[in-house]
């Protein structure tokens, strides 16, 4: 019960689980193009990146930052769209230089550039998108 409470009360916990499922729903998809469906890994990271924001906002939004309002719902959509079109060049681009310089498999690659992007897109969507 305690861990629920310590859970349900801290929002960089709740950030942490919903970039979580945002990011397992990110890899699964980039695994299934790339590997089982034979798309280029560069192709498939855009795809699985962009499936993965409408995770990421569904449960930012009603998860991490607790904002059930359907006021502005439209802008704050708008907002983070524009957030993660920038996420996504910056993902991309991490994403290139990990495997193809550093000689990383993509998926660590992958996890390796989603881990930067998450970092300093919890100060986004606090301060930008769902600010109280």
């Amino acid at each position: 019960m305690e861990i629920l409470i310590f859970f349900i009360n801290h929002k960089i916990i709740r950030y942490i689980f919903s970039g979580g499922m945002a990011t397992i729903t990110n890899i699964l998809i980039l695994f299934l193009l790339t590997d089982i469906i034979g798309i280029n890994y560069i192709i498939s990271g855009i795809v699985s990146f962009s499936i993965s924001v409408v995770v990421s906002f569904t449960l930012q939004k009603f998860l991490t930052f607790q904002d059930n309002s359907t006021d502005n719902l439209h802008k704050k959509f708008i907002i983070f769209i524009i957030i993660a079109v920038i996420n996504l060049i910056a993902n991309t681009s991490l994403l290139y230089v990990f495997t193809e310089y550093f000689g990383l498999y993509y998926i660590l690659s992958q996890i390796f550039a989603g881990a930067i992007v998450a970092f300093w897109s919890f100060f986004l969507y606090k301060i930008i998108v769902f600010k109280s």
